[in-house]
């Protein structure tokens, strides 16, 4: 199985769910999420270890419309948790955990 670019902005998307779909690398997230889904509001990133925090913050700042992250079974450290925190700003939510395998 692969991850297949699809070519073409996906604006309508606001919601996104890709809990523990491990072929979704740091560059996948940025190129074929966060580029092409301007309008993502809701994001589900659970169980994907190999995501680190400055792919997540760099997600964050292309997608600014994004309301709540979920990240339960990501390997975040504090630092990296509150610096989400912040660039998410009022009202933004961040759901956090340990890994569920």
């Amino acid at each position: 199985m692969e991850i297949k670019d699809t070519g073409g902005p996906c604006n309508t998307l606001t919601d996104l769910d890709i809990t523990g779909c491990t072929l979704i690398n740091s560059s996948a997230l940025i190129d074929l999420i966060a580029f092409r889904c301007p309008n993502l509001e809701r994001l589900v990133i659970n169980d994907l270890p190999a995501l680190g925090e400055l792919t997540i913050l760099r997600m964050m700042e292309i997608c600014i419309r994004l309301k709540t992250l979920s990240v339960t079974g990501c390997k975040l450290n504090d630092f990296a948790l509150a610096a989400i925190r912040q660039k998410g700003g009022d009202g933004f939510l961040l759901k956090t955990g340990t890994f569920s395998s």
